[in-house]
């Protein structure tokens, strides 16, 4: 089995660039979907869920070339519309192709999709929503059956969703742009990866108004044409080496990220008293921590909230800070399995409900972790980077679902880490 072993204790310097997005290279993937013509997205991560993503659409029939962070992905024909069980169930992202492959060739069927056990994750906004397109969708024996009714009109179809759902948004648009007819989308999701998609599937012919709001319009098309995209920076991995560089009292240059679209991260930094500074046009981010960090008090939410995906390794961070800290999550309900890790390595956490209390400054104590799901692992990691001793981490197929290479990276902005194996 391989695990990572850091030496802690060292605070990182150093420069770094940034991956492409996993959270907006797969929608734009799943988009693939939507034209017979090629699509090349540029600046793909090398991570384990677009590896999944790319044998799913293989399986159903598209030629896919990778080249570098490259991939070029042709979908002439869908040939086959039932997605297989192992693959959907290895990645929560899945769903994805749901509405895609509904509006191509007006049938799938899959089963729920997997992921991390972060919380209930429903999908019933995304079955909601496309059953309000016009498509009837059923349950059989865990399997979602999907396909377009006879009887669907070109008729106003509105839509509201009660939470901003990033993926049901994504899944709407999709969906929504090839046919027929319109779709006004009320309290969508506004996150950079939404966007991002929007602009692609405009990019590939689509007739959307109002992208970067809560209200999207949607004119169907009889078709799309294919493109070429490049995958903006990965706003999770970025934040994961600034709160890494924050916990160890580092100095680190990030490239090829916006500070625009951590805007919520770098306040709350601030207020723990690290400087930055940043660039747009040019796409860097700069961390100085201080001495001595301050506690704050966070609350996660939807964009341009604070970031949930964030709030594991934002926990380290607070465990490095001089005083008490809190943190209130509101989008998961089970977003707190590190902290039992973190009470084993000498963290002073207290739970009650969906806040925590995060007692500082503590010295934490090497030991052997677990990553119990993406982001954990990865808090899992800043945990070991803050140890003044050696720290095992194990799971790893949990991390690399999300980060190419974090030894690598970790290792480049000065930090004594290294992947080891039982064999």
């Amino acid at each position: 089995m391989r695990y990572i072993e850091i030496e802690g204790g060292r605070p990182l310097q150093g420069e770094i660039a940034i991956q492409g997005s996993k959270n907006a290279a797969l929608p734009m993937m799943a988009a693939a979907l939507l034209t017979n013509q090629p699509v090349l997205i540029r600046r793909c991560p090398d991570i384990e869920d677009v590896r999944v993503m790319c044998e799913l659409l293989q399986h159903m029939g598209a030629q896919i070339i990778r080249k570098k962070d490259s991939v070029r992905i042709q979908m002439r024909q869908i040939q086959n519309t039932v997605l297989p069980k192992a693959l959907v169930q290895k990645m929560r992202s899945s769903i994805m192709l749901l509405g895609p492959l509904l509006a191509r060739a007006g049938r799938a069927e899959m089963t729920f999709p997997g992921g991390c056990v972060i919380g209930s994750r429903p999908i019933d906004l995304h079955l909601t929503a496309l059953q309000q397109r016009g498509f009837l969708i059923e349950e059989k024996e865990g399997c979602l059956i999907g396909r377009k009714k006879a009887d669907q009109t070109d008729q106003v179809c509105r839509i509201h969703l009660r939470f901003p759902s990033v993926g049901a948004t994504e899944n709407i648009l999709m969906n929504a742009v090839l046919g027929s007819g319109q779709t006004i989308l009320s309290g969508a999701a506004t996150e950079p990866e939404v966007t991002a998609l929007a602009m692609m599937l405009r990019q590939m012919g689509a007739r959307i108004e109002g992208i970067g709001s809560q209200q999207l319009t949607i004119q169907a098309v009889p078709y799309l044409h294919g493109t070429q995209i490049s995958v903006m920076g990965d706003r999770i991995v970025a934040g994961t080496y600034l709160l890494a560089a924050a916990a160890t009292k580092g100095d680190v240059w990030l490239h090829g990220v916006r500070a625009q679209d951590n805007r919520a991260l770098l306040h709350v930094l601030e207020e723990m008293g690290c400087e930055t500074e940043d660039h747009e046009k040019q796409e860097w981010i700069h961390l100085k921590a201080p001495a001595v960090l301050k506690p704050v008090s966070v609350r996660t939410a939807p964009y341009p909230g604070f970031a949930t995906d964030l709030q594991a390794m934002l926990t380290v961070v607070m465990t490095q800070a001089e005083g008490v800290s809190h943190i209130e999550e509101t989008i998961f309900e089970n977003r707190f399995r590190h902290v039992e890790a973190m009470r084993r390595i000498g963290a002073r956490i207290q739970v009650q409900k969906t806040s925590a209390a995060i007692h500082g400054a503590t010295r934490l104590q090497s030991a052997v972790l677990w990553a119990t799901d993406l982001r954990a692992g990865a808090a899992m990691v800043l945990a070991g980077l803050c140890v003044d001793g050696c720290t095992q981490i194990r799971e790893l197929s949990h991390i690399e679902r999300g980060y190419e290479d974090i030894v690598r990276d970790f290792r480049q902005l000065g930090a004594v880490i290294s992947l080891k194996s039982d064999e």
